[in-house]
């Protein structure tokens, strides 16, 4: 007896699940004249990167959010209106089994001449779980005030997220790096 596998109108056959990281589940809120933002990197604490932190080695990812404008201008590059650089690290203690998180947010908004607001979070944890959260997962982070300067006009946040280094051939350094883009309706 011979059977087949069909699949059914419509439907997709099964397909493997992507294996490049990526930044999922961008979202931006508007509240009371601010913008928060969320979203997570994923598929980025692979086998590799894993094997870095438990060696001790100290692991970075430093992650980009831009409020863009567009120019009145075509064929112009966007304008920066508001920078938030967001720097992640872990650091493991193979004596104590514990991991040492630190996460530092740099506000810039281009009109300030005071300089970058700095913040800076610490924990130690000795759950794997925490420590994958603390590095690719932010809820609600501060991007911008909309309501100060930009009535009317047409804006997006990308963030971009560099994921360190990488040797092609044990030779020729490259930089991993993601990005993602949704627009900001103040």
């Amino acid at each position: 007896m011979l059977g087949f596998l069909a699949t059914p109108a419509g439907a997709e056959p099964d397909r493997p699940a992507p294996t490049k990281p990526g930044v999922e589940a961008l979202a931006v809120r508007s509240e009371g004249g601010r913008a928060w933002i969320s979203y997570e990197v994923a598929r980025v604490m692979d086998d590799e990167v894993e094997e870095r932190i438990h060696s001790g080695i100290p692991v970075t990812f430093r992650h980009k959010v831009q409020v863009l404008s567009k120019r009145g201008v075509p064929l112009m590059p966007s304008k920066v209106i508001a920078q938030t650089t967001i720097e992640t690290r872990v650091e493991y203690d193979s004596l104590t089994r514990r991991y040492d998180l630190l996460r530092r947010i740099e506000h810039r908004i281009r009109q300030k001449k005071q300089g970058p607001l700095t913040e800076e979070q610490r924990r130690l944890t000795d759950s794997l779980d925490e420590m994958r959260s603390w590095m690719t997962r932010f809820d609600d982070v501060p991007v911008f005030d909309p309501a100060r300067e930009l009535q009317g006009r047409s804006l997006r946040v990308r963030v971009e997220v560099n994921l360190g280094r990488r040797y092609i051939l044990f030779v020729f350094p490259g930089t991993r790096s993601v990005s993602a883009e949704t627009p900001l309706d103040p």
